[in-house]
């Protein structure tokens, strides 16, 4: 038996002790090479697995550009395709309006010379319509995008609106329609004559053609208590009114929005668009008041020049009244109709000339003067005339 002193025992104890340290660490860095290992293998598959996916999503986005490119190339395509359309559509436009210039503004002197010359009395109404339509057609194409110029003075209102009615009564008096000019006769506005009259003019045409025959159409004012010395101006009518969605398009260009229902002919569609214009010149807007089947009204506001008794009325009595001198007898003979006149109004023509007729001019030539001068009263609508005639026989 082999017998082990104490110093071997120690010295055998601390080489287990080494030998048992280092198969520990060798197992200890031997797990951690597996780790490693593992960690190296699943990254590789994670490396494989994303590099597959990258390309994938390359090969995605390679595609994707491709198509964005042939997009692309489309685009520019369709974009020279437009741009050659849009210039072949301005070179259409520019000589569609050149024609329609060309031809509107020749048509401009035969139509004057008709009315120049012309003595019937339909056609030379006719003939001013067809010369108001024609100049609304060439402002429009010259001032289009543009503000009209004007020949601003100070204008007596009502004469003017007086004036607009002349020039469309045989319209009204076709349907039996009435046009009351309620303007007072002593304001004066600053604006230029003829546009405005074409503006009343192109309103009360339109009044016309869509109020049933035997309506009303009136002419109507207020002076704004704004402090800012302005008139509105009203015409309205008892026609068939406008849709609330159709309003901001009546002012479009050749647009006919409005339903045709009272047996009156096509508009042109141009009449509106002109007062839009014509109306923002002086300053202001047009706004439009409407109920379907019951009325419509079209306002606008202008700049008072004066507010002045007017010599207008006063110079129509002194010039076509006072030189008829009606005798007692004259005046006798015609006081039979002064009732049915004081009932009627200067626009309401048909039952004027009914009236007119009876009149004997044979009775003396003072009561033939008289009846002439009320023939020119009723064909020019002149209230002021019509109203001294009325009161030189009263």
């Amino acid at each position: 038996m082999k017998i082990y002193c104490p110093h071997n025992l120690m010295s055998f104890t601390t080489e287990l002790i080494n030998n048992n340290l280092i198969v520990y660490a060798f197992f200890i860095v031997l797990f951690f090479l597996i780790i490693l290992l593992l960690i190296i293998f699943v990254s590789r598959i994670r490396l494989k697995k994303t590099n597959f996916l990258l390309s994938e999503k390359n090969k995605e986005i390679v595609s994707q550009r491709e198509e964005i490119q042939k997009q692309k190339d489309k685009i520019i395509q369709k974009t020279m395709d437009l741009l050659v359309l849009n210039k072949e559509l301005k070179e259409n436009a520019e000589l569609r309006g050149g024609l329609t210039n060309m031809i509107v503004h020749d048509l401009k002197n035969p139509i004057s010379n008709i009315i120049n010359i012309s003595e019937n009395r339909e056609i030379t109404f006719f003939a001013k319509d067809m010369l108001t339509m024609v100049e609304n057609i060439l402002d429009i194409q010259k001032y289009e995008g543009m503000v009209i110029p004007l020949n601003k003075k100070d204008i007596l209102l009502r004469k003017n609106a007086d004036e607009a009615i002349k020039q469309i009564s045989i319209f009204a008096e076709r349907k039996n329609i009435k046009i009351k000019n309620e303007i007072s006769d002593d304001i004066f506005v600053s604006a230029d004559e003829a546009i405005l009259r074409r503006i009343f003019v192109n309103f009360l045409s339109n009044a016309v053609k869509y109020t049933f025959s035997n309506g009303i159409i009136k002419i109507e004012f207020r002076i704004l208590n704004d402090k800012s010395d302005r008139i509105k101006v009203c015409v309205t009518d008892n026609g068939i009114g406008i849709k609330e969605e159709s309003i901001p398009l009546i002012f479009n260009k050749f647009n006919q929005i409005l339903a045709r229902k009272t047996g009156e002919a096509r508009s042109t569609g141009i009449g509106l668009t002109f007062c839009k214009m014509a109306v923002e010149a002086h300053g202001s807007e047009i706004s439009v008041k409407s109920v379907s089947n019951e009325f419509t009204s079209f306002e606008f506001v202008l700049q008072i020049a004066e507010i002045k008794k007017t010599k207008y009325r006063q110079d129509t009595i002194n010039e076509k009244v006072k030189l008829i001198n009606l005798n007692v007898d004259d005046k006798n003979y015609l006081r039979q109709f002064y009732d049915e006149f004081n009932l009627l109004d200067v626009y309401e023509i048909s039952e004027l000339r009914t009236v007119q007729n009876i009149i004997d001019e044979n009775f003396s030539e003072n009561v033939k003067k008289w009846k002439n001068e009320l023939n020119k009263a009723i064909y020019n609508c002149n209230s002021e005339l019509y109203n001294a005639l009325k009161e030189s026989i009263n």
